[in-house]
């Protein structure tokens, strides 16, 4: 396992472990998690502004029965 060092001020930490004790964590476990979750959802938000960038350049559409009997199912 790897590890990394972040720099808080004195508030910042004292904020974060108290929002871990809320949430019964370990102050490593509420960084991480929390930002593994942000990451992710912030990755996900990219990928679909991608995606409609790309419709919106080649506007065509499948309907549901068209892909079903494309695919052979």
């Amino acid at each position: 396992m790897y590890s990394i060092t972040i720099n808080l001020t004195a508030s910042e930490k004292q904020f974060l472990m108290k929002i871990a004790e809320l949430e019964g964590k370990s102050l490593s476990e509420l960084i991480k998690v929390t930002t593994l979750e942000n990451l992710e959802d912030r990755s996900d938000t990219i990928a679909a502004k991608r995606a409609y960038e790309e419709y919106l350049a080649d506007p065509v559409t499948v309907s549901h029965e068209s892909l079903l009997k494309e695919l052979g199912l």
